[in-house]
């Protein structure tokens, strides 16, 4: 190949580079927080002990269930808890929320 044709390989492909620019998606300030869902529950005048045995306890387990879960961090507190699921970061939250709210509806029908 002649230095000729290389030199204008070179100078096309550079030229189809600097069009394409504008269409490069750049996000200067990236989010880097992982979709997460938190889920809080009460049963009033319950001690942190029978709150962990009849409702962390039990929810965590079921929620654990779903797929892509990075981290699952609960609270049992007098009369109230709360399960924070955190997901990898490309999931689909809203398919995760409707996963969550199912298996605690399926959770729930089982303790009545």
């Amino acid at each position: 190949m002649s230095p000729f044709k290389i030199v204008l390989s070179f100078v096309i492909v550079a030229f189809l580079g600097y069009l394409f620019i504008p269409k490069l998606s750049v996000d200067l300030v990236p989010n880097t927080q992982l979709p997460v869902i938190t889920i809080s529950y009460s049963l009033p005048d319950a001690p942190p002990e029978i709150l962990e045995q009849q409702a962390t306890g039990p929810l965590e387990n079921a929620l654990s269930q779903i797929s892509r879960i990075k981290n699952i961090y609960s609270v049992s507190g007098y009369g109230q808890g709360s399960i924070e699921i955190t997901f990898d970061k490309d999931v689909d939250i809203a398919f995760k929320k409707f996963e969550a709210s199912s298996i605690i509806r399926q959770v729930y029908r089982d303790w009545e």
